[in-house]
């Protein structure tokens, strides 16, 4: 059987043949376009992830000592993972000191060149009293980067009003009361050394051995006796 192709259907088959490619193409150019713009979008956050990973953060806080809980200490430290340069510390009101400064001298930890990752400096600061239950404004500046003009910063409050009535159960940590007590023994014996303390030796001399061995032949010789005397006693 023999069948005619309509001129209509023919005609139509060759408008979809030359449709058909364009419309790939304009696909093709679409999906090109959308997935150069979700490659620059996915740059961009991970290098936003690479730069929020590794990044600064100096933060400052009042600590008690450890080795006198009457004492507190100024703890700087960068909590971050990558260095802070160029750090600069600020209190308001200002911190209270155990000790007066000289006229001109910087303020202790108040300007650091740098801080690695993780590194803290610590300072005594104040008598624990002097602190206790004020507020004291605390703001912090540093740099990603020696050369950089922008610095970030931080400003928060540190409230010392929860230190109020803390106590503190037992001594300081084990390795605190280890170097207490070897300082202690350190110190003794610098004063035997020195002759301003005697030390009693009990000794055992060459003397001390013949005293010994005859008081040992004098309690032998004593029960040889007895028992020599017991002997003749049971033969009668």
């Amino acid at each position: 059987m023999i069948e005619i192709a309509s001129p209509v259907t023919t005609e139509a088959s060759q408008a979809l043949a030359i449709v058909g490619p364009d419309w790939s193409a304009w696909v093709t150019a679409g999906a090109t376009v959308i997935l150069a713009a979700l490659t620059a979008v996915l740059a961009v956050v991970t290098w936003r992830l690479a730069s929020a990973s590794s990044q600064p953060q100096v933060v400052a806080s009042l600590e008690p000592n450890k080795w006198s809980i009457i004492y507190l200490e100024l703890v700087v430290q960068n909590t971050g993972n990558a260095p802070a340069f160029d750090i600069e510390v600020e209190f308001d009101p200002p911190l209270p000191r155990h000790r007066e400064l000289k006229p001109g001298a910087n303020i202790p930890l108040s300007h650091l060149s740098v801080l690695r990752p993780g590194q803290a400096i610590r300072t005594t600061q104040c008598h624990f009293n002097d602190a206790v239950g004020k507020k004291f404004a605390a703001n912090i500046s540093w740099k990603r980067h020696p050369s950089s003009s922008q610095k970030l910063t931080m400003a928060y409050e540190i409230d010392m009003g929860g230190w109020q009535n803390v106590s503190w159960l037992g001594g300081a940590s084990p390795e605190i009361e280890l170097a207490k007590e070897f300082k202690r023994f350190r110190e003794a014996w610098d004063r035997i050394a020195n002759g301003s303390r005697t030390l009693k030796v009990d000794t055992y001399t060459s003397e001390d051995r013949q005293a010994q061995i005859e008081l040992q032949e004098e309690a032998m010789r004593r029960w040889r006796e007895e028992r020599g005397t017991e002997g003749g006693e049971n033969q009668d």
